[in-house]
């Protein structure tokens, strides 16, 4: 990834993909990082400019996280995203995962209720990656459980489909998912896969 980035070939939708605990995650929010970092190493961002440090903590404005939501208070596929939880402890929650993850990026993020990634999620994106960028960076879109665009219905995977195939310059879509099979092959067909190995028991030890 690093080789590919720094010759000017990184695509512009990967699918990151393996079991669980196999590091999909922290690997992509490692290579959101190093995108607009401002003193990457050889082997990945630095992790200590304000750019890594926001990408890591979930608030860079240019970095956009698309998990599986519940429907909450959402009645319209035009209502925002954040209308997907109920009430201000649901919220406070899912921003508790946030910070939890922002801090081990291995933290495995679970809303309560949430089966399905919100085609009002996709929506907000593309709204979002219309828009110019900040000072030329790079917009990163991350898609954990990225088999929930498919399930139980595919709506949100329709909608993702053109914005995946013409993307905006300079912008990246990382979709990652340990259940691939479930994915559409109209998803899959415009990816470029990586696939993340089970981690050995001495590697683990």
């Amino acid at each position: 990834l690093c080789h590919a980035w720094k010759s000017g070939r990184l695509p512009h939708a990967l699918l990151f993909h393996g079991p669980l605990g196999s590091g999909k995650e922290g690997h992509a929010l490692e290579l959101a990082a190093m995108l607009n970092c401002r003193e990457v190493q050889d082997d990945g961002p630095c992790g200590y400019c304000p750019s890594c440090k926001k990408t890591k903590s979930f608030q860079h404005e240019s970095v956009k996280l698309i998990l599986p939501l519940p429907r909450g208070k959402i009645s319209s596929s035009n209502d925002s995203p954040m209308k997907a939880f109920r009430t201000e402890k649901a919220l406070d929650d899912y921003l508790e995962m946030l910070k939890e993850k922002s801090q081990d990026p291995y933290y495995n993020i679970q809303v309560a209720g949430a089966n399905t990634i919100l085609i009002n999620s996709i929506r907000e994106i593309k709204q979002d990656v219309s828009m110019s960028r900040v000072n030329n960076e790079w917009k990163v879109i991350l898609i954990f459980q990225a088999e929930k665009l498919c399930v139980p219905s595919p709506a949100a995977a329709h909608a993702l489909l053109k914005i995946l195939e013409e993307p905006p310059e300079r912008t990246v879509f990382i979709l990652v998912s340990s259940q691939p099979n479930v994915i559409l092959e109209t998803i899959h067909s415009r990816c470029q896969s990586l696939y993340f190995p089970p981690i050995s028991n001495a590697v683990i030890q």
